[in-house]
């Protein structure tokens, strides 16, 4: 049946995704401008107001491509019903659900007084989720959340120790440091090293290579007078 636009509820909690695809709206503002047609909009009905509970972006497209009245299947339900059929929908068709859109369906049931009593395969069927997905994060919800009380501080345990021993430690610290220190720098000079011996390598073979192209253009030169 066609409903219009501005007789659908879109702030009542029955937006399952944990954000909108800006992206995806302007791809479906654009397609529904030149003509294409999507599937038919979930709409609950509770006699009062008609709350949408499927197409979310395509509602947003038809807005922005101006279009008013929709194609859409109506269901008669209170509210609740349509939150939880909401759950569920955005799986087989549109934009693939994320992590964060199904954790968010499971989220919904396990922090409802009502529905966090059903049990872990029940909800994975409403929210189309695995069984182990909700058990995942119903354990998660279980463990103990650390203390924010600050823990006593540990006594500090002073020793003291000879002069000279300290001074021993000391030197071997210094030591330690200066053999890492001395170890990029006994790099780097071989490096240099390398480097100097390919430049007068190259500063070589390039003299050589002058004196040859001397020998020849001389020799063009005298070729030439023949």
């Amino acid at each position: 049946m066609k409903i219009l636009l501005k007789d659908l509820v879109i702030d009542a909690g029955t937006q399952s995704r944990e954000m909108i695809n800006q992206n995806t709206v302007a791809e479906y503002t654009e397609a529904m401008i030149e003509g294409a047609v999507f599937p038919e909009i979930q709409v609950y009905d509770d006699g009062l107001k008609k709350y949408l509970v499927d197409g979310f972006h395509r509602y947003f497209g038809y807005k922005r491509a101006g279009i008013e009245e929709v194609e859409a299947v109506v269901t008669n339900g209170s509210l609740r019903e349509a939150r939880l059929y909401s759950l569920g929908v955005n799986d087989k068709h549109g934009l693939p659900r994320t992590i964060a859109d199904k954790r968010k369906a499971v989220m919904t049931m396990l922090n409802d007084i009502e529905w966090q009593d059903l049990s872990t395969r029940d909800m994975g069927v409403i929210c189309n989720v695995s069984h182990m997905t909700v058990q995942r994060i119903r354990k998660e919800l279980s463990k103990p959340k650390p203390s924010s009380e600050p823990s006593a501080p540990k006594p500090e345990v002073t020793s003291y120790k000879p002069l000279d021993t300290q001074l021993e430690e000391l030197n071997e610290e210094l030591r330690e440091e200066i053999e890492v220190l001395e170890k990029p720098l006994s790099s780097m000079e071989l490096e240099i090293k390398s480097l100097k011996m390919s430049r007068d390598e190259l500063m070589t073979e390039n003299a050589n290579l002058k004196k040859e192209l001397l020998y020849w253009k001389r020799k063009a030169e005298k070729l030439s007078k023949v």
